[in-house]
């Protein structure tokens, strides 16, 4: 999936300053084994912000990053298993 933001604030100057857009990619796959000895495991890997896209400077935080739409962890990547009885 995708997801993007791009969003317009004051400098404390008053002052207009313009977030950069920021556009992170998270893909995964799946496979669901039907048979034999794991039949109902599903194992699924995948990355978030697949291209390590660092988050735009936002002046408003201290962090330098607006916590509500950018992580500065970059690509993160993770498998997960679940299993049906």
């Amino acid at each position: 999936s995708d997801y993007g933001i791009s969003a317009a604030y004051n400098s404390r100057a008053g002052d207009p300053w313009i977030m950069e857009p920021y556009w992170v990619t998270n893909a995964n796959v799946a496979y669901t084994f039907r048979s034999g000895p794991f039949r109902g495991l599903r194992v699924r890997v995948g990355a978030n912000n697949v291209f390590d896209e660092a988050p735009p400077f936002y002046p408003a935080s201290t962090a330098g990053y607006d916590s509500y739409y950018a992580d500065p962890r970059g690509r993160m990547t993770y498998v997960d298993l679940n299993y049906k009885f």
